[in-house]
């Protein structure tokens, strides 16, 4: 499926579009972004196991280059509990905001670290020592829970591989981005998947005992779930204004490649 513009994928994602297929096990994954509010995306499923790495080597190169200033937003964002989130009740965006003015606004944001057993390195080299050089892949997911249930299941430990799990951040339905994991680091946002590029098929094994994903090269990015939605429930009401302004200004801050 294939989207060219931001407008057109809004549309198909609020009358029941791909990325209202539940949560970790339904995605849109982009690799270009052709200008601020254009951009090209193709859809990938996923499953929900993925787990710790089996070495410890840093990811070095083009990848760590196109994150650079997702970094500093992530280290910059000053910190919030859970409770303080389930506090806040100021929407602190308009819904009419336009496009233009919304990317150059900066959303509120605050950092919420993720339990280390809910995130990895991003490995330099693969479960089998092969060199690894993926560029920047951004998933996008929703969390079919509320913003606050999401983040308390990535703060939670998880000692078994099958129920660690995270986002690298979670935007709210006022278009607050909450960052869980560092974007130097590996949020397990998706299990077993290969993305498939002009380069063939890219994924990467970082333990021996399960299979491939595209977590190692992955910036995953969840939207919070409406409440009619949340559960599995029937009404949906799609996204709204401000999480699609947070998340195009979000994305224009990472460097991804237009080819």
């Amino acid at each position: 499926m294939m989207f060219d513009s931001i407008d057109q994928w809004r549309r198909f994602s609020q009358v029941g579009g791909l990325l209202l297929i539940g949560g970790l096990t339904g995605t849109m994954v982009l690799r270009q972004l052709h200008a601020v509010d254009t951009y090209s995306a193709k859809a990938s499923l996923s499953n929900q196991v993925d787990s710790r790495p089996t070495h410890s080597a840093s990811a070095q190169g083009t990848l760590n280059d196109q994150i650079v200033e997702l970094d500093r937003l992530y280290r910059t964002a000053p910190q919030l509990s859970v409770d303080a989130l389930i506090k806040r009740k100021d929407s602190t965006l308009k819904s009419d905001l336009g496009m233009t003015t919304a990317l150059f606004q900066a959303p509120p944001q605050y950092r919420m670290g993720a339990d280390r057993t809910n995130f990895g390195d991003r490995l330099s080299r693969n479960s089998h020592g092969k060199p690894i050089h993926n560029k920047l892949l951004i998933v996008l997911h929703e969390t079919t829970a509320s913003a606050s249930g999401a983040v308390n299941t990535a703060l939670t430990p998880h000692p078994r591989d099958e129920d660690q799990v995270s986002y690298h951040a979670i935007v709210s339905r006022d278009g607050t981005i909450l960052y869980l994991v560092d974007p130097r680091k590996r949020a397990y946002g998706a299990g077993n998947s290969i993305f498939r590029s002009q380069e063939g098929a890219e994924t990467v094994q970082t333990n021996r005992r399960l299979k491939s994903s595209v977590n190692n090269f992955a910036y995953h990015i969840s939207l919070e779930t409406p409440a009619g939605g949340c559960n599995a429930k029937p009404k949906h009401t799609g996204y709204s204004s401000a999480q699609y302004f947070s998340l195009a200004w979000l994305i224009a801050h990472s460097a991804i490649e237009n080819n």
